[in-house]
């Protein structure tokens, strides 16, 4: 029993998988084949008739592939469909590149179509996988019968001969509304033209006359303009010749002018010109010196305003002790005085260093592209800054001897 039950397990386990190697030989699946995905994007006027989900991708009407899904696309807006997307497998070694031309073809018997790859696209770089490919619009039955190139051919003569035939329909009443109103009015007018000859003629025959009276008019003035000439020649002569003089003489006017005249007024511009640049150096000369001097300016009159001060302290000073004139002071304060002299002169040299520092600065604010190009002005500059630095120097210098001189040895009594 148990021999028996195993025995009919394995038959149904057989006949199982024996049916799944046949569905699978009869659908003719690749289902161990890695494929590449791509969406194939149909217009709602082309359609996608007869593709389903299984549907074949042909490549050269070579089976390579298979339809995965057909999907509808709305606008969200309005629910509108807009394009019809068909997401396909293809075959990895198949290459795509760019704008490859799809088609999708209906048989003339039946309801499923398939799409056929009928070129692979141009250029070198591969399409890569999942891109959106626009389907070529297709022929219906005659793309079926004759082929994509031949039925858009076929479906381009029929439109040509439609256009010819709605040409030909329209000759009738083109001939009826243009042509043969034109017709009737040449007629009249031909008539017209043969009624009315008989009284232009005596009109014609009349401006003809008239016009040979004209003729023989003109041949008499010709004749007495001629004798007129030959009258007033000499006159013309004698005119001409002065003319000739008189141009002369101007010739000679225009020459003079240009070459004295012309000759001055270069002169004068030279003239001009030198002025004008001996102004503008004075000009440039004048800023420089205010340039330097700007800072040493301020300096001076700061210094007037102490000097003021200090005076009017000495005056009240001198007012309150005029004895203090005939003072001697003592050693001590010589010593004392020949410091502070020293001191004076160090604070004036640093004052003019200052003076000094302030105008270069001023100098490269304001005239820093000129302190850069001109080298005389920058040397000018130098110099005037060094000379201070130097001044500065030498009063430090005196300054440091009277320091470290020896100091008095005591304060000895004056006299008064």
């Amino acid at each position: 029993m148990h021999r028996d039950v195993v025995r009919a397990g394995v038959f149904c386990a057989t006949g199982a998988v024996a049916v799944v190697l046949v569905t699978v030989a009869l659908s003719k699946a690749d289902w161990f084949t890695k494929y590449k995905a791509y969406t194939v994007v149909f217009s709602v006027s082309d359609g996608v008739g007869g593709l389903n989900r299984g549907s074949e991708v042909r490549v050269g009407g070579l089976k390579r592939g298979h339809v995965l899904e057909v999907a509808t696309i709305t606008e969200p807006e309005t629910g509108r469909v807009v394009e019809i997307d068909v997401h396909i497998a293809l075959d990895p070694s198949i290459a795509l590149f760019s704008e490859p031309r799809v088609i999708r073809i209906a048989p003339l018997i039946g309801t499923a179509a398939w799409l056929d790859f009928r070129g692979l696209g141009e250029g070198t770089t591969p399409l890569a996988a999942g891109s959106r490919i626009t389907a070529s619009p297709g022929s219906g039955v005659l793309g079926a019968i004759l082929g994509p190139e031949a039925a858009a051919q076929t479906s381009g003569a029929i439109g040509d001969f439609g256009t010819f035939a709605a040409w030909l329909a329209s000759l009738p009443r083109d001939y009826k509304e243009h042509v043969y109103p034109a017709l009737l009015n040449a007629e009249a007018v031909t008539v017209k033209l043969r009624d009315g000859i008989d009284l232009w003629t005596p009109r014609i025959d009349a401006g003809l006359a008239s016009a040979a009276s004209a003729a023989q008019n003109l041949d008499g003035g010709i004749t007495e303009a001629r004798t007129i000439m030959s009258q007033s020649a000499p006159k013309i002569d004698a005119t001409l010749d002065n003319a000739a003089a008189g141009t002369a003489d101007l010739r000679e006017i225009m020459s003079r002018v240009r070459s004295e005249g012309l000759d001055s007024m270069l002169r004068l511009l030279a003239r001009a010109e030198q002025g004008v640049e001996s102004f503008s150096s004075a000009i440039t000369d004048l800023h420089d010196v205010l340039v330097q001097a700007m800072p040493g300016l301020r300096s001076t009159l700061e210094d007037v305003r102490t000097s003021a001060g200090q005076l009017k302290l000495m005056s009240h000073e001198i007012r309150r002790s005029p004895w203090k004139l005939l003072y001697r002071p003592t050693t001590d304060e010589v010593a004392h005085e020949n410091l502070y002299g020293a001191a004076r002169s160090f604070a004036v040299a640093a004052d003019d260093l200052r003076d000094a520092g302030e105008t270069l600065r001023e100098v490269l604010n304001r005239e820093g592209t000129r302190f850069d190009s001109d080298s005389e002005f920058r040397a000018m500059i130098e110099k005037k800054v060094m000379d201070s630095v130097e001044r500065y120097r030498k009063a430090e210098r005196a300054m440091s001897d009277i320091l470290q001189g020896a100091s008095p040895a005591g304060e000895a009594s004056g006299t008064r």
